[in-house]
């Protein structure tokens, strides 16, 4: 009976663990978004409007910073913003929060924390 119980509990767990569902909802992330402070390892940086965008809609984003452009397609899974520009790998940071018009992603480039602080347009 113990041995059952375990089992069943375990095959839940797992279950719950393995979902590539998101814990936020598309419609929250939809819209434009602007960076308004960045911090690399420590180091924040106040940005001004218009320095760092992203624009989501249904599955695809636009992002823009500084001279870098990019366009792809995005979706959530789980607690992470999956993006993919086509013909490249897929970029996958962790949304730590993420609310009615403010937003703030974790991520990590060659090796480096950074994160991100948005407000929606």
């Amino acid at each position: 009976m113990h041995l059952r119980f375990f089992l069943i509990l375990f095959g839940v767990i797992f279950l719950v663990a393995c979902t590539s569902e998101s814990v936020y909802q598309a419609d929250a992330l939809k819209g434009t978004w602007h960076c308004y402070q960045w911090d690399t390892n420590g180091d924040i940086k106040p940005l001004s409007k218009g320095t760092a965008n992203f624009k989501f809609e249904d599955g695809e984003y636009y992002y823009k910073g500084g001279v870098h452009q990019e366009m792809g397609s995005w979706k959530l899974k789980g607690e992470k913003l999956v993006t993919q520009v086509e013909g490249l790998l897929q970029k996958e940071v962790e949304i730590r929060k993420l609310e009615n018009d403010t937003m703030i992603l974790d991520m990590v480039d060659n090796g480096v924390p950074m994160t991100m602080y948005l407000v929606k347009e």
